[in-house]
């Protein structure tokens, strides 16, 4: 690694400190900073908010306004995107991303939402860095995923670095092991392979975030399967698969990188410096980080915390979970009482769902996630992930409840079942979409998976999930008792018959399918 990228891994270290420092100050005073930090956001918002702005206190903060969801922003930021005059301050882009009753929805990034990313970044790294002193041996490999071109048409980018303002960003550009325009390529399938080549360039590699784990198992897995084209292309300079999707990537060029990699593809072999990885390792993702873990025991997975596009709930900070106080202004729901209170008055054991005030112009907004309160750094409090409150996401595609009984309905309309329910299916090689008909009329099997796969395409994420191949195709199969196949697997599951409700999406294992409904 040369003497440059190792004295901006150096700096970086170096300037996060001060960003270290206040955010562990803040971990004693959380009411105090969480009050100062609702007046700064609502100061910043004024433009958007006129007379409400001025608010004195929390109380009245509750009072004049209520919890919101995407439908409450829908029409102004869908004019803010195409207006010249804005009332959102400093707009620097709308990203994208799935919602629950939206295929797509728009969030505004301001220039003070992304220094409010950046203080949740800030310790973070910090704290990485100085728990993992040796990745700072190596280069590392921030996540750039493909973007099909009609959202590049759009300005958008999923790049993990674009959070970071722009001198941090030009320091990890030396750091970085895979380079843009790899996101740039004509599939997702050629960005994935180029990917790989610029890794396996970089037999020095020591880190790499990426957000589900099925990412980093998708790129074994790709390894594995086009082992001789990758070996050829970086003995040879130049792609000898995916050559006409990859006219904007530079093939790299290390015949010796290619020739190991024509005697093994272990990744132990390849990376020998790996020291740790970054990624969602809660919830649904955990058997798969476990999975890496178990393959890879001398690498260190290290989980994400709460990063929804609309903001960052919490950070992996010393060991925990830790709510990233200096960002955003919080409450949470208790799932259990339906109260809503305050960061500073969160009990231990609680299940809550988070209610973000954003510099983003979003106000006491609900974000669809579970967490539980598992303890306190200083007067802090830490929370654990443990899924969605409204459908499943198992690779990061985010689909509602709501979303699936809207395909259920439509696919009804191209069969004439009487009962229907959509299975996201977890099996030990795969996962994949599953609708369970109790009937399928005149539509053979195949189409009506086709017209189940193109309405889960209208996602956003599931869309990106099925072009990184982090999910199979969907599927349809038709069981004439599917009622009660459905209420069978409830009770096989220690549910009693009269609180089972029934719902349109529900999570199960192959295993549960196949017992089940085949």
């Amino acid at each position: 690694m040369s003497f440059l990228s190792q004295a901006a891994h150096k700096a970086i270290q170096v300037y996060q400190k001060s960003s270290h420092r206040r955010f562990v100050a803040g971990l004693s005073d959380l009411e105090g900073l969480q009050r100062r930090k609702l007046q700064t956001t609502l100061s910043y918002l004024q433009p958007l908010l006129k007379e409400r702005s001025d608010i004195s206190d929390y109380k009245e903060f509750r009072e004049k306004f209520p919890v919101t969801s995407y439908h409450d922003y829908k029409d102004l930021f869908n004019s803010e995107r195409t207006s010249p005059e804005q009332t959102i301050p400093e707009v620097v882009r709308f990203q994208p991303t799935s919602g629950s009753t939206e295929t797509l929805k728009w969030i505004p990034y301001t220039q003070e939402l992304l220094k409010d990313f950046d203080s949740a970044l800030g310790p973070w790294l910090y704290d990485f860095y100085s728990s993992y002193p040796e990745v700072l041996k190596g280069p590392h490999y921030w996540s750039l995923s493909w973007l099909p071109q009609d959202l590049r048409d759009e300005g958008v980018r999923l790049n993990d670095t674009e959070l970071f303002p722009v001198w941090k960003r030009l320091l990890l550009k030396q750091t970085m092991a895979v380079m843009e325009p790899v996101d740039l390529a004509g599939s997702s399938e050629s960005s994935l392979f180029a990917t790989l080549a610029f890794l396996i360039d970089r037999k020095d590699l020591s880190f790499a975030s990426v957000w589900s784990p099925t990412y980093w198992l998708t790129l074994l897995k790709i390894l594995e399967t086009h082992q001789e084209a990758l070996a050829l292309s970086l003995i040879e300079g130049r792609w000898v698969l995916y050559e006409n999707e990859l006219t904007q990537v530079e093939c790299p060029h290390n015949p010796e990188r290619g020739e190991e990699l024509l005697e093994s593809a272990d990744p132990h072999i390849l990376w020998p410096r790996m020291k740790a990885l970054s990624c969602w390792t809660t919830s649904t993702s955990a058997v798969f980080a476990k999975d890496i873990e178990t393959r890879f025991p001398t690498l260190k997975v290290i989980g994400k915390g709460l990063w929804a596009t609309e903001g960052v709930v919490t950070i992996p900070f010393q060991g925990h979970y830790t709510l990233a106080s200096q960002s955003h202004f919080y409450e949470f729901e208790d799932l259990e009482s339906g109260h809503i209170l305050p960061s500073w008055e969160l009990r231990i054991g609680q299940k809550v769902s988070p209610i973000i005030t954003t510099t983003g112009g979003l106000l006491r907004y609900k974000l669809q996630d579970i967490l539980e309160v598992t303890g306190f750094n200083k007067k802090t409090p830490c929370l654990n992930f443990l899924g969605r409150a409204d459908g499943v996401d198992m690779v990061g595609e985010k689909l509602s409840s709501l979303r699936a009984q809207e395909i259920l309905v439509d696919l009804g309309k191209t069969s004439q079942h009487q009962e229907s329910y959509l299975f996201a299916v977890k099996s030990e090689n795969t996962q994949y979409y599953c609708a369970v008909l109790s009937a399928q009329g005149n539509t053979s099997l195949e189409e009506l998976s086709a017209k189940l796969e193109d309405l889960l395409m209208q996602s956003f994420h599931y869309k990106l999930a099925r072009e990184l191949q982090q999910l199979s195709p969907a599927q349809v199969i038709v069981n004439k008792k599917a009622h009660e196949k459905y209420l069978q697997l409830h009770l096989n599951r220690g549910m009693v018959l009269g609180n089972i409700k029934t719902e349109s999406l529900r999570l199960i294992s192959g295993k549960e399918l196949q017992e089940n409904f085949l």
